[in-house]
């Protein structure tokens, strides 16, 4: 027996009724993330909201939704994003991943010098 609710949400789409598909821009972004010396993991056929790509860097983990163009979360993922109590981001462009990247830098060189470790 199904265990998940399917009934329909006020928008009129059940969460299995939203495609798990990838933007056209996550490769090149995927590849963008791996050039700046990041692990990159796909999420997105998790589904129900979750972020498209879990991603290492600086001995931090950090969670993005990938977005092409103007396009806006669905609204599973705004719930997701709503709920989640920790770090996520979209991004759309290199530029995002580039920013995404640094700031966790900057985040990890805090925490070591916070700790007292070298940096």
């Amino acid at each position: 027996m199904n265990t998940v609710s399917q009934d329909k949400p006020k928008y009129g789409k059940t969460y299995s009724e939203f495609r798990k598909r990838v933007d056209k821009n996550q490769m090149p972004l995927v590849r963008t993330l791996r050039k700046l010396g990041c692990s990159v993991q796909s999420l997105h056929r998790a589904g129900q909201g979750v972020p498209d790509l879990l991603i290492g860097i600086a001995g931090l983990n950090l969670l993005a939704e990938v977005k092409n163009g103007k396009n806006d979360l669905t609204p599973p993922q705004e719930y997701w994003h709503l709920k989640w109590n920790g770090q996520v981001d979209v991004i759309r462009t290199d530029d995002d991943a580039i920013r995404i990247v640094e700031t966790a830098k900057k985040i990890r060189a805090a925490i070591d010098r916070w700790l007292g470790a070298s940096v």
